[in-house]
């Protein structure tokens, strides 16, 4: 069990040409909205889309991500519980919020026994259309790899499904996020424990076929202890193929920083991010207490990670080098908060348009009993365009999100929200 987290994910950048968790440039092609008096860029006002099934939701529990196809169509992940057992779950749906029927079994596929105790965490569809989810098997991490039809794609390790443990000498593994670079491996980034229940960076790369890339840290597994405790949440790739990770670790007074890691294509640190690849936030001197990092998205070479800043919502935006973006916000930290009424919110979910406007998923305090989902639209020069909060049940998340050219497609845990 993770000690004193509630509630944290992560996200990963768009690659190719499906949105995914996040855009790159040239994935968008309608005409520019205003920006003015509270419109957002491309006509996007912050308001739930009813043309989506008549209410802007698609209900469904225990979702955890969201993606898209070249044919609009939508893929939900997370996991279902089946007499009490929970089984890692996509669904696939039209763009207008209808189930798929040629999709696996009535637009619904789940992974049943053997695979019990398992859930979906990421999603990301890559350049032939194959479905790649990450997530965990009981105490295994687990990557699944479906065929357009939704069907296990045995070219994939032999049956569609591979599962890991112990790359960090104890026995729990958890993958958090799932990308594609732009030779078609496969990365995931989660964390391992150690044998003595200490969470470090995972990062496994795998061939299309599933096997381990060699080519990566020397057998296609990257486990990195810079400090006590570090989780990974997300990742990222630039066009020369680096690996970015962000997460939280605590530091030796058992704080909560920040950190961004950068590693080149063979796996090592890269040595002109930071210092040997790694950017630290502890935010002592912006007057925060802790910070974490839980999306990461990238700007042409910019790095932007959404996360909080003690109880604040948080964008980093930061140089190829790792250093702050000045003329971005508050040289370079974007915090906001009390979105909901109350004291305490978190960004979970990042993305980026080509113009450079930034969108959030995640959740406020409402000062009272509960959380409620937050979306927030922030300028290209680090200021707020608009904002969308809503209580629906007493707690309410929004984890990751994808922008379409006239939506944002937000997984939370009570279901799609999609506003325009």
């Amino acid at each position: 069990m993770m000690p004193r987290i509630l509630l944290l994910v992560l996200m990963a950048c768009q690659l190719g040409g499906c949105h995914q968790g996040c855009t790159s440039a040239g994935d968008l092609t309608a005409s520019e909205g205003s920006g003015v008096d509270g419109a957002g860029p491309r006509g996007l006002i912050g308001v739930l889309d009813t043309h989506f099934l008549g209410s802007g939701y698609y209900p469904r529990t225990d979702l955890s991500a969201v993606a898209t196809d070249f044919s609009g169509r939508i893929y939900l992940a997370g996991s279902t519980s089946v007499s009490g057992i929970s089984e890692a779950t996509v669904l696939r749906l039209s763009p207008e919020g209808i189930l798929d029927p040629t999709f696996a079994i009535g637009g619904v596929f789940r992974l049943g026994t053997p695979w019990n105790n398992s859930t979906a965490k990421a999603i990301r569809i890559d350049s032939s259309g194959r479905i790649l989810c990450t997530g965990t098997w009981g105490l295994h991490l687990l990557v699944v790899c479906l065929r357009t039809d939704g069907t296990l794609d045995s070219s994939f390790s032999g049956d569609g499904i591979g599962t890991h443990i112990g790359d960090a000498g104890g026995g729990r593994e958890v993958g958090f996020d799932i990308a594609t670079d732009s030779l078609g491996r496969i990365l995931v980034t989660g964390f391992a424990e150690d044998s003595q229940g200490n969470s470090k960076v995972l990062v496994r790369r795998y061939l299309s076929t599933g096997v381990a890339d060699t080519g990566f840290s020397s057998d296609g597994v990257l486990v990195d202890v810079p400090q006590i405790n570090w989780w990974s949440w997300g990742m990222g790739i630039v066009a020369n193929d680096k690996i970015y990770v962000t997460g939280f670790c605590t530091n030796y007074s058992w704080q909560w920083a920040m950190y961004v890691l950068c590693y080149t294509d063979d796996g090592a640190r890269d040595a002109s991010f930071g210092t040997n690849g790694a950017v630290v936030y502890d935010h002592a001197g912006d007057g925060f207490a802790a910070s974490s990092g839980n999306g990461i998205a990238l700007d042409g070479t910019e790095i932007l990670v959404a996360g909080s800043a003690g109880n604040l919502a948080a964008v980093w935006r930061l140089t190829p080098t790792g250093t702050r973006v000045s003329s971005f916000a508050s040289d370079g930290l974007f915090p906001t908060g009390g979105l909901a009424g109350g004291t305490a919110d978190t960004a979970s979910g990042i993305c980026v348009k080509p113009s450079g406007e930034v969108f959030l998923a995640g959740y406020s305090w409402d000062g009272l009993s509960g959380y409620d989902i937050a979306v927030w639209a922030i300028d290209p020069d680090g200021s707020t365009l608009w904002t969308y909060t809503e209580p629906r049940a007493t707690m309410d998340y929004g984890w990751k999100l994808v922008l379409t050219s006239d939506r944002v497609l937000v997984a939370t845990s009570i279901g799609l929200m999609v506003l325009r």
